[in-house]
């Protein structure tokens, strides 16, 4: 059932993508974004119903945070180490690797200094979106709270309802805690490593 799930997503996927390019059908960024909340808000109160005591949600609180923090020091401590192996600006490297999928924040911040990086840096936060959706349900079946941390900042939103549909019961809210964050802290991280 899971492989034919992450088929027609895939599919759904690639069919609005050559829909959207050759502009067969436009959907404006209010109705996107209308579309997302109501996304979001359906993932919220599945998580609700499933969350049964004030101890579990205490322990899924603390593992999203201690989650959110590990991701980005290691997205820091990668993008350090790949900046030595490329020849990479160390600030752009570190950058990109904290942004933690966030690709809509780091991608103008870093074209500010290099516009080539800029669009790496976005290149590079969309893929791992992408890459989160396409293999949590796999991975789930083996780590799936550990699953988790793929996906940066965007286990709060896109990947949510992919958490939830495929992780085990305190998983969504594990993400929720780990992407708001990460959503609330890397502004001002990437402001830091790029600009102070």
């Amino acid at each position: 059932m899971s492989s034919i799930f992450t088929l027609a997503s895939l599919a759904l996927l690639t069919l609005g993508y050559v829909a959207g390019y050759h502009g067969i059908i436009y959907i404006g960024e209010d109705m996107f974004t209308a579309t997302l909340y109501m996304l979001i808000l359906l993932a919220g109160m599945a998580i609700g119903m499933e969350v049964q005591s004030i101890k579990e949600s205490g322990r899924s609180i603390l593992i999203g945070s201690l989650m959110a923090l590990s991701v980005i020091l290691s997205g820091i401590a990668s993008g350090l180490m790949l900046s030595r192996l490329f020849g990479i600006d160390a600030r752009i490297a570190s950058a990109i690797g904290a942004a933690s999928g966030w690709y809509s924040l780091v991608g103008p911040m870093v074209s500010s200094i290099d516009p080539i990086y800029g669009v790496s840096s976005f290149i590079a936060n969309i893929l791992r979106e992408i890459l989160h959706i396409i293999l949590y349900p796999v991975l789930s079946r083996c780590c799936s709270t550990a699953a988790v941390s793929l996906g940066g900042a965007t286990t709060m939103d896109t990947g949510l309802p992919v958490i939830a549909l495929y992780g085990r019961r305190e998983d969504p809210v594990i993400a929720l805690i780990q992407g708001g964050l990460i959503t609330l802290t890397a502004p001002i991280i990437l402001t830091y490593i790029l600009y102070l």
